[in-house]
């Protein structure tokens, strides 16, 4: 965590690496120690994870400055930790107070501690990444879960989640890490009192293969692709944009500067690499069971769109932004020909309409598909329609839900850009996307 704005940061780094602070003052002193660089800034922002951007063209000599023309964020295991000023010695990540690991991206094979790679020896764990925002996160309530358990119409649908008598089962061989908590899979593991996608993408997936699964999950209510999910070679948007968004900032905090905007860019983006690779780095720790068996990253799942879609800009941009995403991930992580799932926007249900062209919502579910058409992409990009999941029966009933709130609570939970909180929906959608998963790992699906 850093310190807080003003407060002093620093960071030591292996030798020959250039690299500069983003979001935080401009001016980075430098200082060679042994044969490491030994930095020290001002947090200007508080971020919630301070970055550092790391030039990829290693320097022979330790001076200092900082980099220029800096395009991609990297990431070095425990090589470069936050620690407080004037202390040059490198920390144990548990003695640590109040400072924190830099995560961000990764690509520099020599900068990286550890690996996707197969290690002879190792029994494999086949790790899936979920990102998302608030219906990745999950809403599907547990509330409702309890009446559909028994309901006649979806009693059978869940019947393998619990032993009959009201308590919920735990898989063996699915774990999972959302956020700040990680565990063997089962209900619960989305927002408080709600599970999402994960449930059934975890069940149906751990069903299927024969190695443990590990669910990686990063997902964030209320972020956009166009700017929070932005990734690298993206790049930013024009000059004239930035500057009205500065403009509308000053008016709120007129103190705001320019890198205060652009810092904003990507945030998102690098917070899920950071979650990736710090669940890579701890995976043993965090899981015991998992002692000694090899991670392998093993497919991508993206559920993500209400922010994009109800802004005219950033559903037109879709499309190319979500290919750079892809693109950047699988560079990022190492993993060149790495699966993805795309879940396409579907609350509603399928349109009705008689001008899909006309309707924004369809327009953008259309820039969502149009990314996996991309021929660089053939065989392991795919689109998920969630909008075939959509429950008439919990529809109904959302419409007269302030009528009857207990009744409600039968069906769903939620609004319906949450899908209604329903689980029946949720579920199959999270089961969808593991068949889609397994499909393109070419695994059988029943």
């Amino acid at each position: 965590m850093c310190p807080g704005q003003g407060q002093p940061c620093a960071a030591r780094v292996p030798q020959g690496v250039e690299v500069r602070a983003v979001g935080h003052e401009k001016r980075v002193s430098a200082a060679a120690v042994g044969n490491d660089v030994f930095l020290e800034f001002t947090c200007q922002h508080g971020l919630r994870r301070p970055y550092l951007d790391i030039h990829p063209q290693m320097k022979e000599n330790t001076g200092g400055g900082t980099g220029t023309g800096l395009s991609a964020y990297y990431f070095v295991s425990k090589e470069i930790f936050f620690t407080p000023p004037g202390d040059h010695k490198m920390r144990n990540l548990s003695n640590m107070a109040g400072c924190t690991t830099v995560l961000i991206g990764l690509s520099l094979a020599t900068l990286t501690a550890t690996s996707w790679a197969e290690q002879p020896g190792k029994s494999p764990v086949k790790a899936f990444v979920l990102v998302g925002q608030s219906n990745m996160q999950g809403k599907a309530s547990l509330v409702t879960l309890a009446h559909q358990i028994k309901a006649e119409r979806t009693k059978r649908q869940f019947a393998h989640l619990h032993d009959g008598k009201g308590n919920y089962l735990l898989r063996d061989d699915v774990f999972i890490n959302f956020l700040e908590r990680h565990g063997k899979l089962e209900v619960g593991y989305g927002s408080k009192d709600r599970f999402g996608p994960e449930l059934g993408f975890g069940w149906t997936v751990g069903d299927a293969l024969d190695e443990p699964v590990l669910i990686i999950k990063a997902a964030y209510g209320g972020r956009s692709l166009f700017r929070d999910f932005r990734s690298p070679s993206a790049g930013l948007p024009d000059e004239t944009r930035l500057k009205e968004e500065l403009d509308g900032a000053k008016k709120r905090n007129p103190e705001t500067t320019m890198d205060d905007v652009k810092s904003k860019y990507g945030f998102a983006y690098r917070d899920v690499l950071a979650e990736v690779n710090g669940v890579r780095e701890n995976y043993q720790t965090l899981f015991p069971e998992l002692k000694g068996k090899e991670l392998q990253l093993t497919g991508f799942v993206w559920f993500q769109g209400w922010n994009d879609m109800i802004n005219g800009e950033f559903s037109a941009a879709y499309t190319e932004n979500m290919v750079h995403f892809i693109k950047d991930v699988r560079k990022d992580l190492d993993a060149p020909n790495l699966p993805f799932v795309i879940g396409q926007l579907g609350v509603g249900g399928p349109y009705e309409g008689d001008d899909p062209a006309t309707d924004k919502k369809e327009v953008f579910k259309a820039n969502q598909a149009a990314a996996a058409d991309r021929p660089e992409f053939k065989g392991n990009v795919a689109v998920v329609r969630t909008d075939q999941y959509w429950d008439p029966v919990a529809a109904e009933a959302y419409k007269v839900w302030r009528q009857d709130v207990e009744a409600w609570r039968h069906h769903g939970n939620d609004f319906a850009y949450h899908y209604l909180g329903s689980p029946k929906i949720i579920y199959e959608i999270g089961e969808a996307f593991g068949k889609q998963m397994l499909q393109i790992l070419g695994k059988s699906v029943e």
